[in-house]
């Protein structure tokens, strides 16, 4: 394609730019060192000096102790227990803002647990000072399964007194009290009584009645059989003892 009209070859008027030399930078100046040449031998010497003499060299005219530096050196900085954690002062905004959550959430769990009505405790659950358990011991325990006339002994429905007359292993079998009361007993494998049953006739009105005259409750029903059993005992080493002579 042609030039378009009236374009012409005009001569470039803008001047050329001279370049310019770039600032001159600072003479670098390298210190001269007027100490005298380090010796590594010196170190040693002064570390022999302060090992022998208690201290050290630090400086032409100048002493200090050595067992003072190593105390200061011992000793925590500022700001840090001697563990190595940051003392309570040194505690971050982070650390703040959990600090204040976690005492707003403990504040709020404890109102919630003063808002929340008693819990309910049924009779069966209640473990505390009764007429049967006087001082509120919560580990009684039987040594063995006692039954009294078929139905197996509760030890929540025992008297202390009581726990320790069948525990004690003084309850031996056989018939006491007129032969009213039948005691059996079933040893285990280890030796020791696994079963222990008590029993007498109570079905009619007449053996009740007959049975009050003899004792008024389990604890003295166990008492007057330890001590018939302990009787028999007596007399029948007294008269093996009286065949023997």
């Amino acid at each position: 394609m042609g030039r378009p009209k009236g374009s012409k070859n005009k001569a470039r008027t803008t001047p050329r730019r001279t370049p310019t030399a770039p600032p001159a930078l600072p003479e670098l100046v390298t210190p001269v060192n007027t100490d005298p040449v380090h010796d590594p031998h010196d170190d040693e010497l002064d570390a022999l000096e302060a090992a022998t003499l208690g201290t050290e060299l630090v400086d032409e005219g100048e002493e200090y102790d050595v067992d003072a530096d190593e105390e200061q050196a011992s000793s925590p900085p500022s700001g840090m227990t001697l563990a190595g954690a940051p003392t309570p002062e040194a505690t971050t905004p982070r650390q703040a803002a959990g600090d204040a959550l976690l005492g707003a959430i403990q504040q709020q769990t404890d109102t919630l647990t003063r808002m929340m009505p008693p819990k309910k405790v049924l009779i069966s659950q209640f473990e505390g000072p009764t007429a049967f358990n006087p001082t509120g011991k919560r580990r009684r325990k039987l040594k063995s399964v006692v039954f009294q006339n078929g139905y197996r002994v509760n030890v929540s429905t025992l008297h202390d007194r009581e726990i320790a007359l069948i525990n004690s292993g003084r309850i031996k079998p056989g018939q006491y009290i007129n032969k009213i009361v039948t005691i059996r007993r079933e040893v285990g494998a280890g030796g020791e009584i696994d079963k222990l049953f008590i029993s007498y006739d109570n079905q009619t009105v007449d053996q009740r009645m007959t049975q009050m005259s003899y004792w008024k409750d389990f604890e003295e029903l166990l008492t007057k059989c330890i001590a018939e059993a302990e009787t028999r005992k007596t007399r029948l080493l007294a008269r093996r003892r009286a065949e023997l002579r």
